[in-house]
């Protein structure tokens, strides 16, 4: 994100919640991640995670679309997609 021409705020709290706010002219992007236990494994098409996560936020960029909600969402970017429960969540990774 260019964030010369916005507003950005960021604050984080231990390794396991943070919270992020970013607005300009084209990119919003505002969410609270909030894992409880996380464990992540990826490979080269695959990143699987497993934990208690409670993120929410959403983000809509030129080339990302991304919505969370109490743990449940989906996410889009140049790098896949994805899908999110509280318990796991699974990304397919394009290249």
């Amino acid at each position: 994100m260019d964030q010369e021409n916005g507003l950005s705020l960021n604050l984080a709290f231990h390794d396991s919640a943070k919270f992020d706010l970013y607005v300009a002219e084209r990119d919003i992007c505002t969410e609270i991640d909030a894992d409880i236990f996380r464990i992540v494994g990826e490979n080269e098409r695959h990143k699987v995670g497993m934990g208690i996560n409670f993120s929410t936020g959403i983000k809509i960029q030129k080339d990302a679309l991304k919505l969370h909600i109490f743990g449940f969402g989906a996410e889009y970017d140049e790098q896949g997609f994805g899908l999110r429960i509280p318990l796991i969540d699974w990304k397919y990774k394009w290249w």
